[in-house]
């Protein structure tokens, strides 16, 4: 499941929670988490009724954390799976497109993404990923730990 060589915070038999090492938003203006189901699904449609629950229940720990550690003052949540269609080198061609979920931190004081407007990410090729500051160790740390009290 380390298709990205992401950082696993969380994890049970059905779901992973990461902390992405090329996130899409800077940890300075509330930072980035990724939901990945381990069953690899395209849509949320094909989980069972007790896994689609307990992904919103994931995504709104997610989300709490996130507003009480991180400086994000909102969240977007967004689901994907597209990336497959680019030609990216960290994904395995023919293996279909794997739905995941974004959490996404919004600041305010955000010169990188606008508050108040919508997000804007470039195509990967691009290299726009590698100038994003990724959450630290500390931040990594509060947040898992603030995520576990939360799922309880």
């Amino acid at each position: 499941m380390k298709e990205f060589s992401d950082i696993i915070i969380w994890e049970n038999p059905r779901f992973e929670i990461r902390v992405p090492r090329e996130p899409h938003i800077d940890a300075r203006d509330g930072g980035h988490i990724v939901i990945f189901p381990k069953a690899r699904v395209s849509y949320t449609y094909q989980f069972s009724k007790r896994e689609r629950k307990e992904l919103i229940d994931l995504e709104a720990a997610c989300e709490k954390a996130m507003l009480q550690v991180l400086p994000a003052d909102h969240v977007n949540i967004q689901r994907n799976g597209n990336w497959f269609f680019l030609e990216h080198p960290k994904i395995k061609k023919g293996t279909g497109p794997h739905l995941h979920i974004h959490i996404y931190g919004r600041s305010k004081k955000s010169k990188r993404q606008p508050w108040g407007e919508g997000l804007v990410f470039q195509n990967p090729k691009t290299g726009w990923l590698k100038k994003i500051q990724p959450l630290s160790t500390v931040q990594i740390k509060k947040y898992r730990t603030r995520l576990r009290l939360i799922l309880g």
